[in-house]
């Protein structure tokens, strides 16, 4: 869809907003691996966002934290 309007700054339009939805944002997510491996990553957006945690992720296949992360 065109519309064949140009927006200028502080010419004909004050602002503009944009929206981003958030809803599957997560920034807390526990892993569990093999030989009872129990890891829990946080994003340094935690500060921002707060903790959302996500659905634990287990796979049996990883025994080494460094990789499950």
């Amino acid at each position: 869809m065109e519309t064949d309007h140009q927006f200028t700054y502080k010419h004909n339009d004050k602002t503009l907003i944009k929206t981003v939805d958030t809803t599957n944002l997560c920034t807390v997510i526990k892993g569990f691996g093999g030989n009872g491996l129990e890891v829990t990553c946080r994003s340094s957006m935690v500060e921002v966002y707060g903790k959302r945690h996500a659905e634990p992720v287990r796979d049996d296949r990883y025994t080494i934290t460094e990789s499950m992360i």
